[in-house]
């Protein structure tokens, strides 16, 4: 953040999922690391402004009442007025 409050870019990394679990996986010591891309305004082009580096990755599911529901669940609901 800027003395003025505003945000600056201080730029961006395309990646996927996959890359990112990948990356996950391997010690941070001997990882790549990402390129930080960032736009420079006076002359239009891209310059690398850091790297990401990524120190742990995974998926987590998370069940639904749907989910409970098809696996066998019952269900019994009391309407109190």
């Amino acid at each position: 953040m800027d003395d003025d409050g505003s945000h600056d870019d201080m730029g961006r990394v395309e990646t996927s999922v996959r890359q990112l679990l990948e990356q996950g996986q391997v010690p941070v010591t001997q990882q790549k690391g990402m390129p930080c891309m960032e736009d420079v305004k006076k002359t239009g082009k891209k310059k690398q402004s850091g790297s990401l580096y990524v120190d742990s990755s995974g998926i987590t599911r998370y069940d639904t009442f749907l989910d409970y529901i098809k696996g066998g669940w019952y269900a019994s609901f009391v309407l109190i007025e």
